[in-house]
């Protein structure tokens, strides 16, 4: 089975900085953020696909410019052959080797997804919680409290250190890092963590 490939963290940790970075390296492509996985919520966790499943996959695929949609009624009605059936139709469409998907809160999911042999990878992005705390005030969105993003903080790297602890590969970025030298890291996730040897930032 094919690798997947995700981009992680708390919501404003720096996310969208390495993924506007990654998608400048050749063979590599970082579709708009998705919310599959994040999306199904208590109907994945049971194995079950909602009624709307070809709403949700026509949203995806237009969102990133593809309008060949006609052929989805035949699509796979399992979450996780969907899922692989977009991220091929996003490939083809980009000309892409790799496709990295990012949104934030995947990484509540990848356990799950793990159990059902599937090649996963994952670079989880991290930021000092109080940044991410004087962030969040600026958007209308997300957890603003300190408590919860603080408790949100720790969940988060406790959930990545289990997926260690199943083999998940995971490379942890810490954003103050990134941004110190960002094309490092690029490089560094580019190079050791998708194995595209090849690749080169344009």
């Amino acid at each position: 089975m094919d690798n997947l490939y995700f981009i992680t963290g708390m919501p404003r940790s720096g996310t969208t900085i390495i993924s506007s970075g990654l998608n400048k390296i050749s063979r590599v492509v970082v579709p708009k953020e998705t919310h599959y996985f994040e999306y199904l919520g208590t109907s994945f966790r049971k194995q079950l696909f909602p009624s709307n499943r070809l709403g949700l996959a026509n949203r995806i695929l237009l969102d990133n410019g593809i309008r060949e949609i006609d052929d989805l009624d035949s699509a796979p009605v399992d979450a996780i052959g969907l899922y692989f059936d977009l991220v091929g139709k996003i490939k083809k469409h980009f000309d892409a080797e790799f496709l990295i998907e990012k949104t934030p809160n995947h990484y509540k999911y990848i356990g799950e997804i793990n159990f059902r042999n599937v090649n996963i990878k994952v670079v989880h992005l991290i930021r000092d919680p109080r940044d991410v705390y004087l962030s969040r005030q600026k958007v209308p969105w997300g957890k603003r409290s300190a408590y919860a993003i603080a408790d949100e903080f720790r969940r988060s790297i406790a959930i990545i250190e289990d997926l260690k602890k199943q083999d998940v590969e995971c490379m942890v970025v810490k954003y103050e890092d990134l941004i110190v030298d960002p094309r490092r890291y690029f490089k560094a996730v580019s190079y050791t963590h998708l194995r595209a040897h090849e690749t080169s930032l344009h």
